[in-house]
């Protein structure tokens, strides 16, 4: 429901890939304190760029705790986990404008 809503609005923002949500190792690195002392996964994030090189891809990962009523934002920062590590490995020959983060050249 969020994420509609921010998307309307011309806010980029998702949930994850089924990749995602069905692995352990990356599920754990989306795992964090909800403010309670309790950690959960976060799995809708805003995306500031849709940029995927490391350096450039930043994350903010939230929900909303119908409970409390407030919305948890748990991450701000690089994007988590091991597969935009992966994504960078196999890209690694690609050459990339930092501006644009669009592919200009290949080494």
């Amino acid at each position: 429901m969020a994420i509609k809503w921010l998307n309307s609005r011309g806010v980029i923002a998702s949930g994850e890939s089924e990749t995602v949500l069905n692995s352990t190792t990356e599920q754990k690195a989306r795992t964090w304190d909800d403010g309670t002392g309790a950690k959960r996964p976060f799995n809708s994030h805003l995306k500031p760029s849709e940029a995927i090189h490391p350096d450039r891809c930043v994350r903010v990962y939230f929900d909303y705790d119908e409970k409390r009523a407030k919305t948890i934002v748990a991450w701000v920062g690089k994007h988590p986990g091991g597969l935009m590590k992966t994504i960078h490995r196999l890209t690694k020959g690609l050459v990339l404008d930092r501006e644009t983060d669009r592919n200009v050249r290949m080494k």
